[in-house]
């Protein structure tokens, strides 16, 4: 588990997301670990998604409990985006 989180805390400072949110997140995901029997259903994403501040934007509203809408043309990241969020 441990090695999976820094993977993902790198790939956070790579993108310069604020440290504050780093911690949100760090807590979440030490708080509600996959379960063993489910953990091959959880996909490691082939591309990330690369913008700051939409990843903050987007972080931050589902730490809060928000939902996400997302909408555009095709092919601008929408599904990378989920991907890479979950």
């Amino acid at each position: 588990m441990r090695n999976h989180w820094t993977e993902i805390e790198k790939y956070l400072e790579d993108q310069k997301i604020a440290q504050e949110l780093i911690g949100e997140l760090r807590d979440f995901h030490m708080r509600y670990e996959v379960e063993d029997q489910v953990k091959e259903r959880v996909e490691k994403p082939d591309i990330l998604f690369y913008g700051k501040k939409i990843l903050e934007m987007s972080t931050a509203a589902l730490l809060q409990g928000d939902n996400l809408l997302l909408s555009g043309a095709k092919a601008t990241g929408k599904n990378v985006l989920c991907e890479t969020l979950a």
